[in-house]
């Protein structure tokens, strides 16, 4: 099984509930700031699922494609980046071995790429932060520095956003939780009150309505753990 269609990945990847979600100032952000720092024509934050690549952020597409949301691998480098776990640094695609054939040289104009892997906070990668150039180009030991720096940014924004639905869905839980035991109580009070009641009726003693409504009580005790023993 290759790594893009592993289950594993693919449930980390749908996790983080970002796939086909809208554009958001967070990750534009950055995608913006990897084109101006590196000086790069195009940026993205690719998510790679088992058939297509998701553009979660896009900096500096044409035109014509500004409205893409994505392409199907047929036409990604970032798988590559998936697949490797590693930054795949490519000067000229149209003489890379692995890359030559690919046709988003010719139709998305991509010669230079400079791809870092994303993680989820449990190490599996689910796409790239990428810097994109329509010519040749040499990127250097710093610009790979930099976007390693983008890329942990990306990472730590997505680590947020995924705790952050955690905690929303546990929040809920602990809310009915609360609820259930609210209305629980409520019943048990009552049940108690009509015991109580019950039990100064036919009591002609202090002494008689406290053991009237010990053996009640105990009694009801006894009813309730028969009846959720087997649950």
């Amino acid at each position: 099984m290759s790594q893009i269609a592993d289950p594993a990945r693919l449930d980390a990847l749908h996790a983080t509930q970002l796939l086909d979600t809208p554009p958001e100032q967070d990750f534009d952000r950055i995608t913006r700031l990897v084109c101006s720092l590196l000086h790069a024509d195009v940026s993205l934050i690719s998510l790679v699922d088992a058939t297509r690549q998701f553009f979660k952020s896009a900096a500096g597409l044409p035109e014509l494609l500004a409205g893409c949301s994505g392409t199907p691998l047929t036409h990604s480098f970032c798988q590559y980046v998936v697949t490797s776990e590693e930054v795949l640094d490519v000067a000229d695609a149209r003489v890379h071995e692995t890359l030559k054939n690919n046709p988003a040289i010719q139709d998305l104009r991509v010669i230079a790429y400079l791809g870092v892997p994303l993680r989820t906070p449990e190490g599996h990668v689910i796409g790239s932060l990428c810097a994109i150039q329509r010519t040749p180009r040499v990127w250097s030991e710093g610009e790979r520095d930099a976007l390693k720096h983008f890329a942990g940014i990306v990472e730590n924004a997505i680590a947020l956003r995924m705790h952050t639905a955690k905690a929303e869905i546990l929040a809920e839980k602990n809310k009915l939780l609360a609820n259930e035991f609210n209305h629980r109580a409520k019943n048990l009070l009552a049940v108690v009150r009509s015991l109580i009641n019950l039990s100064a009726r036919e009591a002609g003693t202090r002494e008689q309505l406290i053991a009237t409504l010990a053996g009640r009580i105990d009694a009801y005790g006894l009813a309730h753990d028969a009846l959720t023993a087997d649950r």
